[in-house]
């Protein structure tokens, strides 16, 4: 048991407003702004979507991403390789926008 419990007590509790006085000078954000210019998009179609089907549906998703004027480029990868350390079949795609 503590000594001074009052005490401790108080120390503490002065030592929590002093640290909430401090919070209007952190600003909007406790992390910075990112700005590394692209993203990943990950889409997962129903199970048994054929690849010509999901290269259509990603062609779909390609052209609305590049309405926007922020995206310059958009590329899709659809599936992986049987033997890389994640396969997944045509059902699964990814998008890198720049």
């Amino acid at each position: 048991m503590a000594r001074w419990p009052r005490t401790i007590i108080l120390i503490a509790a002065v030592a929590c407003v002093a640290a909430a006085t401090r919070l209007p000078f952190f600003g909007g954000e406790f992390l910075p702004e990112f700005r590394e210019g692209h993203f990943v998009l990950q889409v997962f179609a129903a199970p048994g979507t054929s690849l010509p089907e999901m290269l259509r549906i990603g062609s779909q998703i390609s052209a609305e991403l590049l309405k926007h004027k922020s995206i310059d480029t958009v590329e899709q990868q659809v599936g992986r390789a049987e033997l890389g350390e994640d396969p997944w079949g045509p059902i699964a795609a990814n998008f890198m926008s720049i």
